[in-house]
This record gives structure tokens, sequence and C-alpha cells, in this order.
């Protein structure tokens, strides 16, 4: 698997190499830090094509797979059996589905963790800062393409506002937002 890392790190270019960078500094910058304590970063967002090549380049996967069928269903599956949708999927909270080719430290993601599509991010958006690439809210949002960003949906109502109780159709809503915004983001990668 090393090599197989290895031989993905010498194909990149060197634009591929100064997005994931961007994404390296972001971690590392917002690290620590409350919501008031950083600012947007001093990055720009890379132009859609920038963005897709590097995908390919650092995931090493053609552009078609990235978001393929079976990955689609194994997160639908995993709302499925969520235990604690409400907590993952809070009413209200604006949920924004990007693609991060790296680690929360930027650094290449193994082979297991590419086939297990773990590039693909859930990201919490709240007060203009993303929750769930660190531990710390971050503008990582902020360095994709624009038609990247807005692949989001809102969490609506809750049947029963107890609160661990989800009913089956809680879960289908959720599971169709989510198909809607995997297939919007899997446009938005084709430049549709």
């Amino acid at each position: 698997m090393e090599e197989t890392m290895k031989k993905r790190n010498m194909e990149f270019s060197d634009r591929s190499k100064q997005i994931v960078e961007q994404y390296k500094a972001e971690a590392r910058r917002c690290h620590g830090k409350k919501e008031e304590e950083i600012t947007p970063p001093f990055g720009a967002p890379s132009s859609l094509n920038d963005y897709t090549v590097m995908l390919e380049e650092y995931l090493g996967l053609p552009l078609d797979d990235i978001l393929s069928d079976d990955l689609l269903n194994q997160r639908l599956a995993d709302i499925d059996n969520d235990s604690h949708l409400k907590e993952h999927y809070p009413e209200g909270r604006e949920v924004h589905l990007g693609i991060i080719p790296c680690s929360t430290y930027g650094n290449p993601l193994s082979d297991e963790e590419v086939t297990d599509g773990e590039y693909l991010r859930q990201l919490a958006r709240r007060h203009g800062v993303t929750y769930g690439f660190t531990l710390f809210p971050t503008y990582v949002h902020e360095l994709m393409p624009e038609n990247v960003r807005s692949c989001t949906f809102t969490v609506g109502k809750y049947d029963d506002p107890g609160l661990w109780k989800v009913t089956p159709a809680d879960r289908q809503r959720i599971k169709a937002q989510y198909r809607e915004t995997f297939n919007k983001l899997r446009q938005a990668l084709r430049g549709q």
C-alpha cells in the first residue's frame, strides 16, 4: 500500500499539490481555535477544472468513480442503521457534502480509506464556518469551487420532538435529501 501512496504522490501536478497544501494550511491555521477566533482562509477557491484534476490525481480514481452508486448506497445504509440520527442530523442543520481528498492533517488517504469513500465528507455549516473536517471550526468549504459549495441540504423537523425517537418517515426524508445532494454534487463535478 505504501508503494501505491508514493506513486500517487509522485503523479501530482504542481497545481494539485498547491490545492492540497491549502487544505493542510487551513487545518493547521484553525487547530485549537474557537469560531470567533478564525477568519476566512487566505487562499482563493480552486477552479472546477483544477479541483477535479486534483481529485483524480490524489484519489487515483477517474472522476466518474469518485461518487459511485456503491458509495451512495453505503451512505444511505449508514443513515438506515444510525442509532444517533438526531445527533448526526439535528433539526435545522445545514449539511454540506464535500470531497476532501486528504486527512485532517493533509496526509494522503490510504488505499483502504479511498476504497471506503472517506474522502466524501459530511460537513456541518454554522455561522459561516464548517465543522466535520477537523475537531475545530474551519473555512475549508471556502476552498472548494462555488458549484461544489452549493451542494447542501437543511435537515427538517422530525415527526417526534422527543430526544431519540426517529420514525421511518424521518429516515426516508433524510435519505431523500442526502441522495438529492449527492447527485447534485455529482453534477457539479461534471460542470453541469
